[in-house]
């Protein structure tokens, strides 16, 4: 690896100081008549200022300017970029393309993936899976799972389980891209679509029915997708490492969301089944989806000074229900189980 130049001015400034040290020191060690030499002396403070402002201009140029980003990251889509932070809420919507030119560490929810050198990966979500599909490179997880180009590591919603590193059908992948939005991606895959070819050829692999990211038919999956693929919804499953977590950490994220008039939070969390008109369900359309939001912005728009620490459960048995003090007034929250979900259910003051 070459010097910055800020290495090679600030070397050669040493290395001209050094000699002079040592041609002065050696001429009083041997006892010679050392004479001053105006002329060399004003050459050298020369050179010595101008390096000297050199080095400092490269230096405030090196401060000011930011170093180029590690990673990239596009909207699978339109190949729209986006910023790192908005990662998880993108993936929640659909899939991302990240590309990194140096070893980076990547934050999908609650999960953590080192990207190796070059690699190009697509980050998803099913209703039920995290997905990191490896284009190119690798990619491993903080347990340490390793996927390379030809295959996915997967996670299910719930940070209790393992992720597993799995064989994905590149050239099945490769004919959904469209050549004018991922030309770039094609070029970067069809390597490992040939070797899988091979692979196959020879009976090392065979394909599975298993739709890793569509695992139920098309209007299933679109509608549990509404309400399991939130931000918050998918967080709360990923930190939780026993199902009495999972449930006290959704009560405590709700009363936070509404005491601070977080309607986006507070809506995400409640019971989907509320809000569907009778005889319908969550998944045959989307109508409830607005009157969830509705409901929520007039219930964070009421004062909640909830009193800290003062979040319970209440006796195991029966309902999941936790007991909180807004101003010395008890309300009850209760929780409800929908697709292996935590919504809340209802909330009602204790009457005495």
């Amino acid at each position: 690896m070459g010097r910055s130049p800020t290495g090679e001015i600030v070397g050669l400034v040493t290395l001209i100081v050094n000699w002079g040290s040592i041609f002065f020191l050696d001429g009083l060690a041997n006892g010679a008549n050392v004479t001053f030499n105006w002329n060399i002396f004003l050459l050298m403070w020369c050179l010595l200022s101008m390096l000297g402002a050199c080095a400092s201009d490269t230096q405030r140029a090196a401060v000011s300017s930011e170093p180029p980003p590690t990673a990239q990251f596009t909207l699978y889509e339109d190949r729209q970029p986006i910023g790192p932070d908005s990662l998880s809420a993108s993936v929640s919507n659909g899939w991302v393309v990240v590309k990194s030119s140096s070893p980076t560490s990547v934050e999908l929810f609650e999960r953590r993936v080192e990207l190796g050198q070059d690699s190009v990966v697509v980050l998803g979500t099913t209703s039920e899976l995290l997905f990191c599909l490896v284009l190119a490179g690798e990619a491993t997880d903080e347990l340490g799972v390793k996927a390379f180009a030809g295959k996915v590591l997967a996670w299910t919603h719930f940070g209790t389980f393992k992720g597993a590193s799995l064989h994905y059908d590149a050239k099945g992948f490769a004919s959904r891209l469209d050549p004018a939005t991922h030309g770039d991606l094609l070029e970067v895959i069809q390597s490992t679509a040939d070797t899988q070819a091979m692979k196959r050829y020879w009976g090392l692999l065979r394909p599975t029915k298993t739709n890793l990211a569509n695992p139920y038919n098309q209007a299933y999956e679109s509608g549990r997708k509404r309400f399991l693929n939130l931000p918050v919804v998918v967080s709360l499953k990923q930190k939780s490492s026993a199902p009495t977590e999972y449930a006290e950490s959704t009560a405590r994220r709700f009363i936070e969301a509404i005491g601070a008039k977080d309607s986006q939070v507070a809506a995400a969390l409640l019971n989907p089944l509320l809000f569907v008109a009778e005889g319908s369900t969550p998944f045959s359309n989307d109508q409830w989806v607005g009157l969830r939001e509705r409901f929520a912005s007039s219930l964070v728009a009421q004062e909640w000074p909830i009193e800290s620490g003062s979040l319970k459960r209440r006796s195991t048995g029966g309902p999941v229900q936790f007991e909180f003090s807004v101003s010395q007034q008890a309300y009850v929250l209760e929780l409800g189980l929908f697709e292996d979900t935590y919504f809340v259910h209802s909330i009602e003051k204790v009457h005495q």
